[in-house]
């Protein structure tokens, strides 16, 4: 299976539904909230020998939701994923918007 689309499914089981779990959507797409919007940003080689033994693709993820408290714990759930950090959080039309670094 394609690794993009593992995450993909992963971040759709901790969101709770795939149908508001977005990769690069073009800006004049319609989303519902809360949802969460990802893309991949850049990439990370190991080498050992002049030789690669170790990639990762590092993504960036922003959980969008109305609520600050976040019930549902979504934003604790996605910073729990190995190799994840909190980056920042930033609000845009009444809408919290928390972004995670993830390497996967």
């Amino acid at each position: 299976m394609d690794r993009r689309l593992k995450l993909h499914g992963i971040l759709s089981g901790i969101l709770g539904d795939e149908s508001r779990v977005y990769f690069q959507p073009p800006e004049n797409l319609y989303m519902e909230y809360p949802c969460i919007v990802y893309r991949r940003v850049a990439a990370h080689t190991g080498y050992g020998d002049d030789l690669p033994y170790l990639k990762m693709k590092r993504y960036e993820l922003t959980y969008i939701f109305s609520d600050p408290d976040d019930p549902e714990g979504v934003l604790e759930k996605l910073t729990d994923l190995p190799l994840s950090m909190f980056d920042r959080q930033f609000v845009v039309d009444d809408l919290y918007n928390s972004t995670i670094i993830l390497y996967f």
